[in-house]
């Protein structure tokens, strides 16, 4: 965990973006589009350079969304109100250049709040390890108790039933037979608690460890019919377009890399009859991807909340 540097001060962020609209969080260079890079270009804007260690809570993949993420920056010491920060950012990220474009109004991503970061954190690796200080400098990353995703699921009759309105915040299942609610539910409540997710682990993991806590994982749902005063008075023909939105919520103190989505996708096929809720305990126990159903796509996904101790951001 990198040091604040003297002179400086770390500042906690919170952000909220529309993935698809981007290559991921982590930058990947100027040539890319990420949310990193937005955030690298309008904090030089900003400051003029005189910023360093960024560094986010949790790094989202290409097409998922994040209604709240949190990361960490340090600024040099000046006279800097957090509202000052928080303006700023906001007008130059909605005022970036792209090249061979030019000047563009983006609203793609936005800061939601900033504040100054507490100096200090009990170091996680202390009691692991004697030799280390029993405090560090505060991280976004590390002093995160619990992350809530939240995937969404349209479920129709009709393949292009609101197609142009849900193409990239939800995966698109059509069938004329539902989804097994109470089965996805009886699966879902067997991943809760403590398992070795290697089964569920994507390829390139950086985490030491498979093993994650989950604190809940609840599977949803409800007629989208609630929401035809939205359409523009258009009429819709329940029979034939019939259409369910679900969503499936995971909590957690932490997660693999890809896991909320590998384990959307096995919950998909229990709901679909191909596994049996009393499968989950098995693919656990393999620890094998390989023998775990296939991945959901990203843009369902919806990173909903990042908790830390003590702060309410």
């Amino acid at each position: 965990m990198a040091a604040v540097r003297r002179g400086f001060q770390r500042y906690l962020l919170s952000l909220q973006y529309h993935g698809s609209s981007f290559l991921g969080f982590s930058y990947q260079g100027e040539q890319h589009r990420t949310v990193e890079g937005c955030l690298r270009q309008a904090l030089q804007s900003l400051t003029t350079g005189t910023w360093y260690n960024l560094q986010v809570s949790s790094r989202t993949d290409r097409g998922v969304h994040a209604l709240k993420n949190t990361c960490h920056v340090d600024l040099r010491h000046q006279k800097w109100t957090c509202e000052q920060i928080h303006r700023g950012l906001n007008y130059y990220l909605q005022r970036q250049e792209v090249k061979g474009l030019g000047e563009r109004i983006d609203r793609d991503v936005r800061i939601l709040r900033v504040l100054e970061a507490p100096q200090q954190m009990p170091n996680p690796w202390a009691q692991e390890d004697p030799t280390q200080p029993l405090l560090v400098d505060w991280n976004a990353r590390f002093s995160a108790i619990q992350r809530t995703y939240v995937y969404r699921i349209i479920h129709s009759r009709d393949l292009d039933w609101m197609a142009p309105f849900e193409c990239d915040r939800a995966w698109r299942i059509h069938s004329k037979k539902p989804l097994n609610l109470e089965a996805m539910q009886q699966a879902a409540d067997m991943l809760v608690g403590e398992h070795d997710f290697s089964s569920f682990r994507g390829k390139g993991c950086q985490r030491i460890s498979p093993i994650v806590n989950l604190s809940a994982v609840r599977v949803t749902a409800r007629d989208l019919h609630d929401f035809e005063p939205l359409l523009w008075g258009t009429t819709i023909d329940n029979e034939s377009s019939r259409c369910q939105l679900i969503t499936i919520r995971f909590e957690g103190n932490s997660f693999v890399y890809r896991q909320v989505r590998n384990l959307t996708g096995c919950l998909v096929q229990v709901g679909k009859g191909r596994l049996h809720p009393h499968d989950i305990p098995a693919l656990l126990a393999a620890r094998n991807r390989a023998l775990a159903p296939g991945m959901a796509p990203p843009h369902g996904l919806f990173l909903v909340d990042v908790q830390h101790q003590g702060i309410r951001i």
